[in-house]
Parts: structure tokens; sequence; C-alpha cells
């Protein structure tokens, strides 16, 4: 038998090569979806829960804002927690979402610029403080030991007077821990 060669290849591996070629580009040039070993991780806000899981999450100026430190050096959530007082610091690369609110007597809306209450958002040296909003404190269990609730404001930045929203913020967290 004897075999046929075209450019020093066999022609049935020419064929072959020719074969998948044509395959490639039809597939290519015809919007085939593109096959990925890993699908592309979409964030999204923790669901609204109350029962102590440490979730965070709100949108800044319509951005997910979730914790994601850069560990060792930051924690993604630092928090402060018990029946009375909420303080969280929340970190995500070079921003930083902090938020305060003493006093807490029941479940209720609390308003962030009065008595002890504050919230504050650096980005890099940019700082940004509560003009009006308010945590909304849903769940108040001592039984379970959980604090959880909601909020919303508007941050502006005192020397430019740039402002920021901050809303669907959403927070459940046990204490006592």
């Amino acid at each position: 038998m004897t075999t046929l060669y075209l450019n020093h290849l066999p022609v049935n591996l020419t064929r072959n090569v020719f074969l998948v070629l044509i395959l490639s580009s039809t597939c290519i040039f015809s919007g085939c979806k593109k096959l990925r070993l890993f699908p592309e991780y979409v964030e999204k806000l923790p669901a609204m829960t109350t029962e102590g899981k440490d979730t965070f999450g709100c949108l800044i100026d319509g951005e997910i804002f979730l914790p994601r430190g850069t560990f060792p050096m930051t924690p993604g959530l630092r928090k402060n927690v018990n029946p009375v007082t909420l303080e969280l610091q929340v970190n995500r690369g070079s921003k930083s979402l902090n938020i305060n609110v003493s006093h807490i007597t029941n479940s209720g809306e609390y308003d962030l610029t009065t008595n002890m209450n504050s919230a504050e958002y650096y980005d890099g040296a940019e700082q940004y403080i509560a003009t009006s909003g308010k945590v909304m404190i849903k769940t108040r269990d001592f039984m379970k030991e959980v604090l959880a609730g909601t909020f919303s404001f508007v941050l502006t930045n005192l020397k430019t007077g740039k402002t920021i929203s901050v809303t669907d913020g959403r927070f459940d967290m046990k204490y006592g821990q």
C-alpha cells in the first residue's frame, strides 16, 4: 500500500487538520457561546436574614459593597455588637465603611445623625460623613444573641461637597461570641 504525501504530511492528516480548522472557524464566527472552565463569579447582596449569620452588604452608589479584607493585614469585617451597641467596620481594599449605633433600646429606627450614632466612608484618603439616613433594627433577640436590620443613608465629603448614596444595606450579626 502506498501513502500519498502532501507537503511531507500524509493526505488524510492534512484533510483532518483542514476539517478541524473549518469547524472551529464556523463555530467562532457563528456566535457559539464560549465554553468556560470557571464560570464568572457574580457578586450579590446576602439575603436579608435574622439568624445571626454574620452577613453584611449594601449598595454604594449602585455598586455592591461586601466585606473583602486584605488578609492577614485587614479583615473584611470587624464588629463590636451587643444588645445595646452596633459598631461595624467593613473593609474592601482601600475602601472602608463604618456604622455606629449606640443606646439600642428596642427594634426600630435609629437616626444616624443624632446622639452617638454615625456612619463614615473612606475611599482611600477621601472621607465621607453621613448627613442623613437611618438604621432599622429589625431583630434584637436576647435569647439567640442576634442583632439584625437594614440601613440606608447619604454620605457627604465635607471638603468637596460630593455625595454618595448607600442603599439596600443589610446586616445579621451574632453577638456574645
